[in-house]
């Protein structure tokens, strides 16, 4: 027995080798971008990251800290956050810095990391 392939078994893995081998392609022609949310509250912020309508991340940012992740242009990023001033905050901009600041009644509010505060 011959341990070669046959033509027939090169034949559909070429396909499939075309594909993986078109993937980076398709990932250059979507950047990735830098997300990212530091809390300057006075409290630890607790909220779920949505991306496109879906569960990515459960943060638990504490005063002082950044969450920071990247994503491909196009997607749709959401937090929603216990206590928050908003039921969801967004949709939000990957490169655009966002911090947590103190809002009235013991809640959290999200501003861009340039805006002032109350």
């Amino acid at each position: 027995m011959s341990k070669r392939p046959s033509a027939a078994a090169l034949a559909l893995a070429a396909p499939i080798l075309f594909v993986l081998g078109a993937a980076p392609t398709a990932r250059a022609a979507h950047p990735l971008e830098h997300f990212q949310v530091t809390n300057d509250a006075h409290r630890v912020v607790e909220c779920t990251l949505l991306v496109s309508g879906h569960t990515w991340a459960y943060l638990k940012v504490h005063m002082g800290k950044t969450y920071g992740d990247d994503f491909t242009q196009g997607r749709l990023l959401q937090l929603a956050c216990i206590r928050g001033t908003d039921d969801i905050f967004g949709p939000l901009q990957p490169g655009v810095d966002y911090r947590f600041v103190d809002a009235p009644g013991d809640h959290i509010k999200l501003v861009t990391a340039g805006a002032p505060h109350l």
